[in-house]
């Protein structure tokens, strides 16, 4: 059960292909007058995924985050969840992130 460390590493092919595949999406129409209750209203979903798309700097987040300690444990036995052999239970301790978010 000793921790080892890690940094985290944002794969710039992978990041794109977010990009492209938000730049792709073909939004709903616009309830207008639609309350939160609904969901998200259209108009602040796609200005959220435009903050993804073109505004938001990975390789920044990623020199932010990794000024933070990171680490990989098993726990029970258990090194991941879910399906597929790469799925990994993730635990976040946010009370170190006030700062980021």
């Amino acid at each position: 059960m000793t921790p080892s460390p890690f940094k985290i590493s944002f794969d710039p092919a992978a990041v794109e292909q977010l990009r492209q595949r938000v730049r792709r999406t073909q939004w709903a129409p616009e309830r207008h007058g639609a309350a939160w209750e609904f969901g998200v209203p259209g108009a602040e979903l796609r200005r959220l995924a435009g903050r993804w798309v073109e505004g938001f700097d990975f390789t920044a987040a990623e020199v932010q985050l990794n000024r933070l300690p990171h680490f990989r444990v098993s726990i029970d036995g258990c090194n991941d969840v879910g399906p597929g052999a790469t799925a990994m239970a993730t635990l976040l301790d946010v009370s170190a992130m006030t700062n980021y978010c």
